[in-house]
């Protein structure tokens, strides 16, 4: 399953030049349904929303850069902040996952992942980092 240029990947193009019609690649459905919580649909799944992908790309992202500090991989929200935008490309005006935990508040990344986490799997369980900022409604940037 390579894509479009071998005419296979998660769908099936039409032969020749031009835009042909495309279907969904029976194998790659075959595929996707193995890592589908039991009783999911990829059907359903391919119906998410951009938002709803978006938070959930993001919060896997934010609970590897909680677990990061909490480990002490990092040694502080601004190490993590900083390495995230010039390491890997972390959005610079959402100013590093941890300013972005502060934006959008703990305790709501919190209650948010935990929906993901009943809803998609454990994966999405909150760190314990977070769950203890949440709980004392502390910030990772406190002098802001």
């Amino acid at each position: 399953m390579m894509g479009r240029k071998s005419g296979k990947g998660f769908f099936v193009y039409g032969k020749g030049k031009g835009k042909g019609a495309k279907t969904v690649n029976p194998d790659a459905k075959a595929l996707l349904a193995k890592y589908l919580k039991k009783g999911a649909s990829v059907e359903a799944a391919a119906a998410m929303d951009d938002a709803t992908i978006q938070d959930r790309m993001a919060g896997r992202f934010l609970i590897e850069a909680l677990l990061c500090l909490q480990d002490g991989i990092i040694r502080s929200p601004t190490d993590g902040d900083v390495g995230a935008i010039f390491g890997i490309g972390f959005p610079p005006f959402r100013g590093g996952p941890f300013r972005h935990i502060d934006a959008v508040g703990a305790d709501n990344l919190r209650n948010q992942l935990r929906g993901f986490a009943a809803k998609y799997g454990p994966q999405f369980n909150p760190p314990r980092i977070l769950n203890e900022y949440a709980d004392a409604k502390k910030r990772f940037h406190p002098s802001e």
